[in-house]
């Protein structure tokens, strides 16, 4: 009788908290924007920003409420219309490298495409920090205390740390992983073929697979066993946050903004599924995590072999008493790096290797380039670590990877907040402006990269005029203190599985009108899909031309 009383009082609850609950923020909502309209008006007369020119094709003809919740929608053009290209065509309208944009919520941001400008905030971290908003989205699937997040003295301890693991001598131990995952995956795709002449599949869910494997199994040690169970469920949470199939551009962005603005309290009870999905997904990861660290502790995991990152991350988490100025983690610490570099590992390189392979299946010639290359260096295929050294070394193959990063960076843009009042180029930006830095509009900028700057050519990196550009005009894994430690660990993984892909006379053909979406703060992605054949050797290969296949970038809102 009480448990049935109890049920009852829930469903009063619920019947009624939820609508007052939802009603409340609605009015809070609308008392932000009626706000921020007030003090937008305030800031056009007194900011300290107005010496700044705003792009002349972004100022409005009149008030609305889309454009004071989505700013100037440089976060999305529409349609479409990707956000390289509208950030593209602003700053040749704005005839400047630096000008002013109203980002989300009526917050004035400085978009910057000077590139001793990027220099300076990209090496001046005491200077710029990352944004809270990117910690708050960000931080509960890839860990707030990792290095992805973390400031000043905590981030060059936690570095110091954990980059010996990436060095060239720890990198060269884990090469036999890759040619292992690899070697599976291309094994199970020719099983596939074994009774057909072709098979459909969709190549990012099968990249996001191997690329969760070698981190696994490379960085933390675990199993085949382990990974073909619960690395399932780790798989389907990262699937969740990364890879939505429910949600378009305009439900993730509200999703992302109601997730900043308010507790996980309150986030709880509202009927929205993207935001339990995410919620459910970041419990689930830090449980497998622990887990895994964990059973390292009490020694009931699998040996390994070498000294993975987990190890030394471990080893260094020592009582306060001992740690005589030696660089430390915390075992908080130890649990969030772990959900950084699974997180971030997967997607990076999932995304890295589906682009590259998605280029080459429109470009045969570049395809049959590095398909000679590989048979030339490799007639018995990669067998051994010491192949995979000589295989990051092919000329050909090393471009292609290049040109792919360059065309289809796995972070399209990101926003610094200034921590102090600083100079950018010629200008002066008070404490508290967020700079935005458009790193793939920048490596599409013509006076940067040539007339062709737009198509694929891997050429490009092997003339001599790439000697003499300016660093800073390609920037897919950022530079300075902040550049991603795994940037190398990356490529040679993406050279591997193309290489073994290659070896193995498969072919990759784009199932005719296909499409590949990718928007949000967190690389939401869709498709593609592609169809698997077995190469013939009379086979001539034709390039299909963009008209049976649509590569897009929809809105995308900076990390």
């Amino acid at each position: 009788m009480l448990g049935s009383v109890t049920v009852m009082w829930r469903l009063v609850l619920g019947v009624v908290l939820v609508p007052v609950v939802v009603f409340f923020m609605v009015v809070v909502m609308v008392g932000l924007l009626l706000s921020v309209k007030w003090v937008g008006g305030e800031w056009e007369r007194r900011s300290k920003l107005r010496h700044i020119p705003f792009c002349p094709i972004l100022v409005s003809g009149g008030w609305s409420l889309t454009e004071w919740f989505e700013g100037h929608r440089i976060i999305g053009g529409g349609g479409h219309v990707s956000r390289m290209h509208r950030t593209w065509e602003l700053q040749d309208a704005a005839a400047s490298d630096i000008f002013l944009f109203w980002g989300l919520l009526r917050q004035p941001r400085v978009v910057v495409f000077d590139l001793d400008a990027v220099k300076d905030i990209m090496r001046k971290t005491s200077q710029w920090h990352k944004t809270p908003l990117s910690k708050k989205i960000l931080g509960g699937i890839l860990g707030e205390q990792g290095m992805l997040f973390t400031e000043g003295e905590v981030h060059k301890r936690q570095k110091r740390v954990v980059s010996p693991s990436f060095h060239q001598n720890a990198m060269s131990q884990t090469y036999e992983i890759f040619i292992e995952v690899s070697t599976r995956l291309v094994q199970r795709w020719m099983d596939l073929l074994e009774n057909q002449s072709e098979r459909e599949i969709d190549l990012v869910d099968e990249m996001a697979d191997g690329s969760l494997q070698v981190i696994c199994i490379s960085a933390f040690g675990m199993s085949q066993a382990y990974l073909a169970t619960v690395g399932k469920d780790v798989d389907s949470a990262f699937r969740a946050v990364f890879r939505p199939r429910e949600q378009g551009p305009r439900e993730v962005l509200i999703s992302l903004v109601l997730g900043a603005l308010f507790p996980p309290s309150i986030l709880s009870i509202l009927p929205i599924k993207a935001l339990k999905d995410r919620q459910k997904a970041a419990k689930l990861i830090r449980r497998c995590v622990s887990e895994v660290i964990d059973a390292r502790k009490s020694g009931s995991s699998e040996s390994v072999s070498v000294r993975d990152l987990l190890e030394s991350m471990l080893s260094s988490v020592v009582p306060e008493d001992e740690r005589n100025g030696k660089p430390f983690l915390t075992e908080s610490e130890v649990v969030d790096q772990c959900m950084n570099f699974m997180g971030a590992g997967q997607i990076t390189t999932a995304f890295l290797m589906t682009w590259t392979l998605l280029r080459l299946a429109t470009h045969r010639r570049c395809w049959d380039r590095i398909k000679g290359e590989l048979r030339a260096e490799f007639p018995e295929g990669i067998r051994s670590a010491h192949d995979v050294a000589r295989l990051d070394q092919l000329p050909y193959l090393d471009a292609t990877v290049k040109e792919s990063l360059r065309l289809h960076p796995p972070v399209t843009s990101t926003t610094r907040l200034a921590v102090t009042d600083v100079t950018v180029g010629k200008y002066q930006i008070p404490k508290g402006t967020i700079a935005f830095i458009p790193m793939h509009a920048i490596q599409l900028q013509k006076k940067l990269w040539d007339d062709d700057a737009h198509l694929f050519r891997p050429e490009r990196w092997l003339e001599d005029a790439m000697k003499s550009r300016n660093p800073y005009c390609f920037l897919p894994f950022l530079y300075g203190d902040r550049a991603c430690l795994g940037s190398r660990f990356a490529t040679v993984e993406a050279k591997v599985f193309i290489a073994q892909i290659m070896i193995r006379d498969l072919q990759i053909k784009l199932k005719a009108g296909s499409e590949y979406r990718a928007y949000g703060l967190l690389q939401q992605v869709e498709g593609p899909h592609v169809v698997l054949t077995k190469s013939c050797k009379s086979e001539s290969y034709h390039t299909i031309t963009h008209e049976t296949f649509s590569l897009h970038k929809e809105d995308d809102v900076s990390t």
